[in-house]
């Protein structure tokens, strides 16, 4: 799982054809005190990373963002990412899924399904 530190790299992330990015907003001060619920999601990211294809058949690529980062702050912004966690699917550089809070491996799942 790649930790994305600037804008022009998530540009090129995102945008990479036929693949979905499933992109984790996250924050390291959240992290550190919701630590089992960090570690709840990142174990369903990192599971849906290594085993499971999108609904579309498409592979899965998993990148992190650390929203407290100043570099990336303003795709927070542009993604009006307003808790943490938001996880937003992308499919050729468009948002095509997303969800807020904690889902677990078979809420994932089931967007990635729709993906």
């Amino acid at each position: 799982m790649q930790i994305l530190r600037c804008v022009k790299t998530f540009n090129k992330v995102v945008g990479t054809q036929d693949r979905i990015v499933l992109v984790d907003f996250y924050a390291e001060c959240v992290t550190y005190t919701f630590t089992s619920e960090a570690e709840l999601l990142t174990s369903a990211v990192i599971l849906v990373d290594s085993s499971i294809k999108s609904g579309s058949g498409l592979p899965i690529d998993v990148v992190k963002i650390d929203t407290e980062n100043e570099q990336v702050l303003p795709l927070a912004q542009q993604y009006k990412v307003r808790a943490l966690p938001t996880v937003i699917a992308f499919r050729n550089g468009e948002v095509v899924g997303n969800f807020v809070g904690m889902l677990g491996e078979d809420g994932v799942k089931r967007l990635l399904q729709t993906v």
